[in-house]
């Protein structure tokens, strides 16, 4: 079942199985503003658990020169690939709600008519289990926008000084819009002037850093100096949220992936994976290969999964219980941080690999030899 996954990149994998667990950490973490008060350790864990979007729209463009087929034929598979399991979550998940929560009555309360309509407009944000489906239209955008980003990539100069200038411009952007958030009037009224959105920019600094790996190999001290780097990143972000935190408790800006502290630790995180050889063979290259491209799937499924986990069988509670609630400090919060997004990616693996063992009987059928018919 393995074999065909020794062709990847277990680099590449490694990054989207930490950007999937980041993403699910994200949406299960706790609160660290509790009782009108902020728990600062909760913060500061906080930051590990924000990039996982911006490490994903970074590792797309490490495809950009790779793709070959013409235009409509790859965007045509690549929309198959992306939107059919997305359109079967959003069938099914408001008609099985129910039964899979058991006691739970289905979330979306529609009729089959409403269910219907809802899937014939490819509504992605519908659905308390497809709010965090905005990434999908996102991610779509940027497959149309392949034509034009892939000129970035032409050997040329003007290629690469469209490069630099797209980068420059819009992390600029990114910078001034995180200065209005920090600062007062009257800098907080200026406008940004990006050019492109936040994904696009992660996407064209992504090609460019795995076009430039070699660099980040041939030094060995990256490898020390990237994490380090991660973590000084963090400690920034967890100071400029506490300052907003100052102001109003509603004010989250740091937390998102689109500021510049996101940036800067995404850089670091994909670049500290970059120092590793990429033709490195080892035994669990394939397992890790395997479960990277489960990704996508554990993605789709997550909220459903943790849901589901939550209301029947109270795995929130008892994590918490052997966690914080029996010592609360940094260490705890870290292994709650860690045990619940863990659980909640094993069992949605464990679903993938169910669909995959499901299949091969219907594999064998259409594979089957002429003879044997």
């Amino acid at each position: 079942m393995l074999q065909k996954y020794g062709k990847y990149d277990y680099r590449v994998q490694l990054m989207r199985i930490f950007a999937c667990f980041i993403v699910i950490g994200c949406h299960v973490r706790m609160d660290p503003v509790i009782g009108g008060g902020l728990d600062k350790e909760l913060l500061l864990l906080h930051g590990f658990f924000d990039d996982g979007v911006a490490i994903f729209f970074m590792i797309i463009g490490f495809f950009l020169p790779a793709v070959r087929e013409p235009f409509w034929k790859s965007t045509g598979k690549t929309f198959a690939r992306i939107l059919i399991p997305v359109l079967l979550l959003k069938l099914f998940i408001p008609i099985l709600g129910g039964p899979l929560l058991h006691a739970v009555p289905s979330p979306e309360g529609l009729s089959p008519a409403e269910i219907l309509g809802q899937f014939l407009t490819l509504n992605f944000l519908e659905g308390s289990y497809c709010t965090h489906l905005w990434y999908i239209t996102s991610y779509l955008r940027i497959i149309i926008l392949f034509p034009l980003l892939k000129l970035l990539t032409l050997d040329h100069p003007l290629s690469r000084k469209a490069c630099g200038w797209i980068l420059a411009l819009n992390i600029t952007g990114m910078v001034v819009t995180d200065l209005q958030v920090l600062l007062p009037s009257p800098f907080g009224t200026l406008g940004t002037f990006t050019i492109l959105d936040a994904p696009v920019t992660y996407v064209i600094l992504g090609y460019v850093l795995y076009k430039s790996q070699h660099l980040f190999q041939e030094n060995k001290k990256y490898r020390f100096l990237l994490p380090a780097g991660m973590i000084c990143v963090n400690t920034l972000r967890f100071l400029l949220q506490c300052v907003l935190f100052r102001e109003s408790f509603e004010n989250t800006h740091f937390y998102f992936w689109n500021t510049t502290v996101s940036l800067l630790f995404s850089v670091c995180f994909v670049c500290f994976f970059l120092t590793f050889p990429g033709n490195l063979s080892f035994s669990g290259a394939k397992i890790i290969n395997y479960i990277g491209t489960k990704t996508y799937f554990i993605y789709l499924i997550h909220i459903v999964m943790y849901t589901h986990l939550d209301y029947c069988y109270g795995i929130k509670n008892r994590i918490y219980e052997i966690t914080i609630g029996a010592v609360p400090n940094l260490l705890t919060k870290a292994g709650y941080d860690i045990l619940y997004p863990a659980l909640v990616f094993v069992c949605c693996l464990l679903a993938a690999a169910a669909i995959d063992c499901a299949k091969i009987p219907f594999r064998l059928l259409l594979h089957r030899p002429e003879a044997e018919k």
